[in-house]
């Protein structure tokens, strides 16, 4: 029926989003893991310094542009 249909896509949808919430809070935990440690703003590959407008929009970088491009090919 379509109140099941409708129950399944909710439940995907929570389980969607309680996934994205748990991979970005990873991210954040490994950010300030980083700040501990005197490394963050700096590219985990390359070690340069990551552009600060990237940090701004993507407070949880862990790579420069370039780099993240690389590993994006």
């Amino acid at each position: 029926t379509d109140t099941e249909a409708e129950e399944q896509f909710g439940h995907a949808r929570v389980v969607a989003i309680k996934n994205e919430l748990n991979q970005k809070a990873r991210q954040i935990k490994k950010a300030l893991l980083r700040v501990k440690k005197g490394k963050y703003g700096i590219c985990e590959d390359c070690g340069s310094m990551i552009d600060t407008d990237r940090l701004a929009i993507f407070p949880e970088a862990t790579k420069c542009v370039k780099c993240e491009k690389k590993r994006e090919k």
